[in-house]
């Protein structure tokens, strides 16, 4: 026999229907905005692990400063490992007003091959293949002609390489260059058209065993540069393939990203529970005397519960399926075109992540009806008499308040509505709390990575800072001429007696040689201004088990007229107050640095910290730095100068300025601008879901007394005034006071974010932040408000005439 409870689901459906809409719209907009982003993390983390293999992508490159014989290759490659030519040259373009640069490779067929969206692999002297994203950003398609170094060429292909999947021009640069620089495919013959220009020798490295870890890789490498080494080779640089920002950089911001979407899920989940709860509990006050009625004529409390369920679990199904839907096409492909804005990668297609369906389609429908269970089979446990006359609810019959008359009866009313609601009104403080919270998260995202980069552009304290590939001199120092004639004095000894065997020395020595500048580069007082340092990188582990945080050694000089403030005397070292927050040290304790590379561990006592909050850089004195780290006396690798200076560009790793830093902010609006959008986009719709919910509640609890009101002659004006005006002023009062706790929680709530990203990040909220997050919060209340004023048209007069207990 069919269950006659039943036939109550179309009117149950019709007349909570903007509840029902409600929990829809929230289901949806979660798991669409959530899953779509993680999915797409998971379909280009996929993409990535592919192209290890469809694309060959090496483990290592060195690059020499001339060619490599072939006993040097011979013997390199006894070491387990494949050479492979990488060799490229720059040309210039001029694309409309802008000036850009293309790195020119030989069409690669084994290593680092290229992934083609359009196109073909260059065949004739005059094609070439340039990078997706830099054709995208000037309009340039297939067929197209560009002129490099004056040279005509035809866009034969659009394409991606493995090691560019950032445009970075030098591996030390922070952000990516899509606009000014590019990479680019052509055939021999129109490589050699480039003649002229200087060539850069650098060889791609494939182990023979490719599942070596870092610092076995590492270990291999050192071998391979000592091998270089002993057969004359000179190497500028030898990149891991971990140390090559090319093909790393990508994949570390990748984790960052899929750990702050982690955790917007995880509000997002405690905001669905919440008002779970509060609708099941405004569901059993709705319907209290009909369940009393059911349960006096013998209807057992499990065939009730499951009646009640049974709506929330439909439209809880339904919502799950047309979010995920919505996650995986429409919102995937927001979030894919915001990363394929900013990296180059290969065509994307969607992989399927049953842990990411798992957590943002079936973990929130869980939640759902595990909420509503519980709560109904909670409140179930009441009597039938209680039911009746409705007193399952606790502490909402103040209806005996005596207020003084002189408050006058508009006042006397609101505040006893105030009252009598109280539960339902803290349930609405909660619920603004929860709004603001994704509205503040939203609007302060951008302010905040903006402030960071010009924080650290502000830091620094010269105007240009040289990493160098080798010890690079700027002018000859008395130690490096005494090497000189030292070495020269031995050859011309050798040169007479050459079994005397003092060939050892005289490699000894040569080692200790660094390049000088050539003589006039620069002048006299450019050179006087300008400091020499070390510098390299270390990790530090993060608080809370959140990993590794990259952290760099500066050794300075001992007085810096750069580093004032930083007193490294006596080996002293001294560590950025961002370190000290972000991986929970202390002045007087010790930090451990590891390498990855040679997997070795060095542990400092901390001396003093500064006052930087962005600052996660460890100092110490030069002498200090190079004793602790097994380096020559007079070891550098880096200049510190407010003065442009003049270095070979064969001994020159990359160069920082504070509009580099400046420039971090423009890449990440570039990068991150639309997603922030639609972070913002979303919160808002959440917080006016919520805000409906809650507030639509509170006047569902009073429908009753709105009828009496219309029975006694009340004119609907009059009633809004009454009902809408008292939920106004608790909206407005709720939205003032939680902006202290919003904050405090969104900083938390970003610390813990950022704990995946390198660097230390705080938050800072501007009254601007502040009166754009109440504006949105009023504009979200007064659209609300609008709706109720139907609403509260629609209470039926019929209603006050029903008998109740």
């Amino acid at each position: 026999m069919r269950n006659p409870l039943h036939r109550r689901f179309g009117r149950q459906l019709l007349h909570n229907a903007g509840r029902y809409l409600g929990i829809f719209a929230l289901l949806v907009a979660t798991i669409s905005v959530v899953s779509g982003c993680l999915i797409t993390i998971s379909s280009v983390q996929a993409i990535l692990e592919n192209m290890d293999e469809k694309n060959s992508v090496e483990d290592a490159r060195f690059e020499a400063s001339e060619p490599i014989g072939d006993d040097a290759r011979a013997a390199v490659e006894d070491e387990g490992v494949t050479v492979f030519d990488n060799w490229s040259r720059e040309a210039t373009t001029t694309l409309g007003n802008t000036e850009a640069t293309v790195r020119l490779y030989v069409d690669r067929t084994q290593v680092d091959t290229p992934s083609y969206y359009e196109g073909r692999a260059p065949q004739s002297d005059d094609e070439v293949a340039l990078d997706r994203t830099f054709a995208t950003h000037h309009g340039i398609a297939v067929g197209d002609q560009v002129v490099l170094d004056e040279k005509p060429f035809t866009v034969c292909g659009i394409m991606v390489l493995p090691d560019y999947t950032s445009l970075m021009r030098s591996n030390g640069d922070f952000v990516m260059d899509s606009l000014t620089f590019s990479v680019g495919l052509v055939s021999r013959g129109g490589f050699e058209r480039f003649s002229d220009l200087p060539t850069s020798y650098t060889y791609s490295l494939v182990f023979d065993d490719r599942g070596l870890s870092t610092s076995e890789r590492t270990e291999r490498e050192s071998n391979i540069a000592q091998t270089l080494s002993d057969r004359g080779v000179a190497l500028t640089s030898l990149l891991d393939r971990e140390q090559n920002q090319g093909i790393s950089y990508l994949t570390t911001d990748m984790q960052g990203d899929g750990a702050m979407f982690m955790v917007f899920l995880y509000v997002l989940i405690a905001i669905l529970a919440f008002v779970f709860v509060i609708l099941t509990n405004a569901t059993i006050e709705q319907e209290s005397s009909v369940i009393g009625t059911l349960l006096a004529s013998g209807w057992r409390k499990g065939e009730i519960l499951r009646h009640y369920l049974f709506l929330p679990a439909l439209v809880g199904l339904v919502a799950c399926a047309v979010g995920s839907v919505l996650g995986f096409t429409l919102l995937c492909d927001v979030a894919q075109g915001m990363y394929y804005n900013s990296y180059s990668l290969p065509p994307f297609h969607i992989t399927f992540d049953a842990q990411v369906f798992l957590l943002t389609t079936v973990v929130p429908y869980v939640v759902l009806l595990c909420i509503t269970f519980v709560g109904l089979a909670r409140k179930l446990g009441a009597t039938p008499l209680a039911f009746l006359r409705h007193e399952v609810s606790r502490g909402t019959h103040c209806r005996n308040l005596r207020l003084p008359a002189r408050l006058g009866y508009v006042n006397r009313f609101r505040l006893r509505l105030l009252v009598r609601n109280l539960p339902m009104l803290a349930t609405l403080l909660l619920g603004v709390f929860a709004g603001s919270f994704l509205l503040m998260f939203a609007l302060s995202l951008m302010p905040f990575f903006t402030d960071y980069a010009n924080n650290l552009a502000d830091s620094m304290p010269t105007r240009h800072i040289y990493a160098l590939k080798v010890p690079y001199e700027l002018q000859m120092t008395g130690h490096q001429q005494e090497l000189r004639d030292q070495v020269a004095s031995i050859e011309e000894f050798l040169a007479v007696a050459p079994q005397v065997g003092l060939d050892g020395m005289a490699e000894e020595l040569i080692e200790d040689i660094h390049p000088v500048a050539d003589e006039g580069a620069n002048s006299q007082e450019v050179i006087d201004q300008a400091e020499i340092l070390c510098i390299s990188s270390f990790q530090v582990s993060r608080k809370m088990g959140a990993g590794m945080e990259d952290a760099k050694v500066y050794g300075i000089q001992e007085g810096s007229r750069y580093w004032t403030g930083t007193d490294v005397s006596d080996g002293r070292v001294v560590v950025g107050a961002g370190l000290l927050n972000k991986c929970d040290l202390k002045v007087g304790g010790t930090v451990v640095l590891y390498d990855k590379f040679t997997d070795k561990n060095y542990a400092l006592t901390i001396d003093e910290t500064n006052d930087d909050p962005s600052d996660t850089n460890i100092y110490m004195s030069q002498g200090t730095f190079n004793e602790t780290f097994g380096k020559a006396s007079d070891w550098f690798d880096a200049y510190a100068s407010d003065d442009e200076l003049k270095i070979d560009a064969d001994y020159l790793s990359s160069t920082t300025t504070p509009d580099d830093m400046r420039a971090l902010a423009d890449q990440i609006i570039d990068s991150f601008g639309d997603m922030i959008q639609l972070f913002l986009v979303a919160a808002a719709l959440v917080f006016f879901v919520m805000m409906y919910l809650l507030t639509k509640t509170v006047l569902d609890h009073s429908a009753r007394s709105i009828s009496y009101m219309k029975v006694f002659g009340y004119r609907d004006r009059e009633i809004r005034r009454l009902y809408l005006g008292t939920i106004t002023f608790a909206v407005a009062a709720a939205l003032v006071v939680t902006v202290p706790l919003v904050m405090w929680g969104v900083g938390a709530g970003v610390g813990i974010i950022m704990l995946s990203y390198s660097g230390n990040f705080v938050m800072t909220f501007t009254p601007k932040i502040v009166l754009e997050d109440l504006a949105i919060g009023v504009g979200t209340y007064i659209l609300v408000a609008f709706l109720h004023m139907r609403h509260i048209k629609r209470v039926p007069l019929a209603l006050a005439l029903k008998t109740q207990e």
